[in-house]
């Protein structure tokens, strides 16, 4: 034994361990506990394969759509926009833009440098950023505000980096895909306005929409629409009838899904239309068919506005700043609307620039501002209908009894010029209007009281909003004692409504103001609500709505009176000493008043009159056939001088171009003149005026 190898005693002893009766009792026991154990790790695992493959199947499905399918936009083409005739003056068309998409691109930790992305991880918005700038005319800080601007956004909705990129940029993009991921390119529907600045104010404009309108929108809409409907990045109406129809305009856009690999190129796109593009992809396109959905287009808007009356108001108005409004008087449908200058509302659909803003913006002639609707002048002379009115209304005085003009009246310490300073002679109350007698109305107005004259201009609808709904109309103002009290801490004095009488003063009027009251003279004294809008409706033509004349007011005054007015109104244009009488149209009958209205107090000394902003502003209102009137126009020219030579020209040719078109001018001879404007003509003397 002592003799045996250290092998041989190792091997002898763990055969006889082997060979002991404990390991011969104890081995099968072991074997059993680890059959035991590997049985239930089997029972395990395959209870844990049941529960993912059964009972949370469809969520890791769904999980894995979201790593290989992606949803994407379609975006719904805005309603367009038609004029009186069918002719499209606000469209759209498609357009490229460079996006990024969040859900793919890395947001890094704040003030970490640029790192290589690690094994599917995205990649670094800094370094897309860096890459993207270098292929479009964009600073690379731009880019990454917009996309951490975007935080919040649901996951399909892009990023736009660029809109409406050139497709020689595009083709740079493509080629660069790969070092790209994150970057898009989507197919949108942009904005575009055929006519230019010719519609710029009564259409507007888009415009981004903005954090603050966006919680609105939201508050609005998401339960209707979802909170997707709205989202940063969209663009929105922020003007005109583009604001004021948004809601009807904007449509639902789409969603469809792709398929990508892990490089974020599509493999295959499945859309609403096609739901069956891939045999292999059945099953997941059963879920995806309950999310996606087809775009929704805008509503399209028909509106009253006819588009070459337009053109020849807007080439009428070249040169001047100003405005022009027509409304037909039985509708109070506006047939023409304006104003100049204007501004390009294309620049707002591209994404206007802050050199172009800060142009707008200052530029003197306040391009930017309706006019029509906003602009709020002095109505001057166009004015005199109502003290002559409210005097008849009143019994203050009779259309015969006269009264002497002899240049000028004292009121108090003021002296008070009429605009001709021989004066006018014993004038009525026709003659007065005719030759826009100055010292009449401030005799009359001064008989009646500025309460008095205040209730009947508002009668004719002065001093407060026509309802048209756009832009913010403003009120305008007509003074009473009242008011000055609470504005000024002033009491109100008879110089006050001396000036007020012939609308200066504190008077204020906008431009479809003038012509609403206009048209309700034209009319027979019914004060229409104007609107521009003729009806809202699908896309394959069904009616949503129409909007249809409304009656708002009668004018305070008995048709007898209303009658005389008229009658005088047009004496002004068709009397050998009417303020008007350049603008006849011949073989028509157009009535109608001219105003000068004074920027500056008659008694201010010292002015260059060189400088046009101390000239006075050019007013005329007129409506015409006289004896069935289709159409009234009120003209404003911001210091253009006198209205009788500078803004009844150009309402003349509207209402000349109009009546034309509608076959009223051409072989027709003009209706004879009413005994009234023959009785006034034989009263006149020989000497014209050169006045109002």
């Amino acid at each position: 034994m002592a003799c045996l190898s250290r092998r041989e005693r190792c091997e002898t002893q763990v055969a006889s361990i082997v060979n002991s009766d404990v390991v011969q009792r104890d081995f099968p026991s072991r074997i059993r506990w680890f059959l035991v154990l590997i049985t239930i790790a089997c029972i395990g695992l395959a209870l844990r394969f049941w529960v993912l493959q059964i009972v949370r199947g469809d969520d890791y499905f769904r999980y894995a759509a979201r790593n290989s399918f992606k949803a994407r936009e379609i975006a719904a083409p805005r309603g367009i926009i038609f004029d009186a005739g069918g002719r499209r003056i606000a469209d759209v068309r498609p357009s490229f833009d460079v996006v990024l998409r969040p859900d793919r691109i890395r947001r890094p930790p704040p003030g970490k440098r640029d790192l290589p992305p690690r094994p599917g991880e995205p990649i670094d918005i800094r370094t897309i950023a860096r890459r993207l700038s270098a292929y479009l005319d964009v600073p690379r800080e731009v880019i990454e505000e917009r996309y951490y601007s975007a935080s919040g956004r649901t996951r399909h909705r892009a990023v736009l980096v660029k809109g409406d990129v050139p497709r020689d940029d595009i083709a740079v993009i493509e080629a660069h895909r790969i070092e790209l991921p994150g970057v898009d390119i989507q197919v949108s529907q942009k904005r575009t306005y055929p006519y230019g600045k010719l519609f710029a104010h009564l259409i507007g404009y888009l415009g981004e929409v903005h954090p603050d309108d966006l919680a609105r929108l939201r508050k609005r809409y998401a339960p209707i629409f979802g909170e997707d409907y709205y989202e940063m990045g969209d663009f929105i109406g922020k003007y005109g009838i583009e604001k004021q129809f948004e809601a009807a305009m904007k449509g639902h856009d789409g969603l469809y899904y792709v398929q990508e690999d892990a490089s974020g190129r599509v493999v295959t796109a499945f859309d609403h239309a096609n739901p069956d593009d891939e045999a292999h992809a059945k099953a997941m396109l059963a879920y995806l068919s309950k999310r996606r959905r087809a775009a929704v287009a805008g509503h399209d808007i028909d509106l009253t506005i006819e588009l070459e009356l337009q053109k020849l108001a807007a080439e009428k108005l070249e040169g001047h700043v100003g405005t022009v409004v027509a409304l037909e008087p039985d509708t109070g449908r506006v047939l023409a609307m304006v104003n100049a200058p204007s501004f390009d509302p294309e620049i707002f659909a591209r994404g206007i620039s802050h050199a172009q803003w800060r142009l707008l913006r200052e530029d003197p002639a306040h391009p930017l501002e309706d006019k029509a609707l906003r602009g709020q002048y002095p109505p001057g002379s166009t004015f005199k209908m109502i003290p002559a009115a409210a005097a008849l209304m009143e019994g203050i005085l009779t259309p015969d009894a006269t009264i002497y003009c002899p240049g000028s009246i004292r009121v108090g310490k003021r002296r008070f010029r009429c605009h001709r300073a021989a004066g006018h002679g014993s004038v009525d109350l026709a003659e007065a209007l005719i030759r826009s007698c100055d010292v009449y109305f401030y005799t009359v107005g001064s008989r009646l009281g500025i309460d008095r004259l205040a209730e009947y201009a508002r009668g004719f609808g002065l001093g407060r909003r026509t309802g048209i709904g756009l832009n913010e109309e403003k009120n305008g103002l007509i003074p009473t004692k009242e008011w000055k009290r609470r504005v000024f801490k002033q009491p109100w004095v008879v110089g006050d409504t001396v000036s007020a009488a012939i609308g200066q003063g504190f008077d204020l009027v906008t431009p479809i103001q003038l012509a609403r009251m206009t048209a309700a003279i034209a009319n027979g004294g019914h004060l229409m609500k104007p609107y521009v809008v003729e009806r809202v409706r699908r896309e394959d033509g069904r009616v949503l709505r129409e909007y249809a004349p409304r009656e708002v007011g009668r004018l305070p005054v008995t048709p007898e009176v209303l009658e005389t007015i008229r009658e005088a109104m047009l004496g002004v244009v068709q009397s050998p000493h009417g303020t008007a009488r350049r603008s006849r149209i011949k073989g028509i009958l157009m009535a109608g008043k001219t105003g000068t209205a004074q920027v500056v107090r008659q008694d201010v000394q010292d002015l260059d009159k060189n400088d046009d902003r101390y000239k006075d502003h050019a007013l005329f209102v007129g409506f015409a056939p006289y004896a069935d009137p289709r159409i009234a126009v009120a003209v404003i020219i911001e210091h253009g001088g006198h209205g009788g030579a500078v803004a009844a020209p150009i309402a003349r040719d509207v209402i000349a171009y109009y009546l034309r078109e509608r076959g009223f001018i051409g072989g027709k001879s003009p209706s004879s003149p009413t005994t009234s404007l023959a009785r006034s003509d034989a009263l006149l003397p020989s000497a014209p005026d050169e006045g109002q």
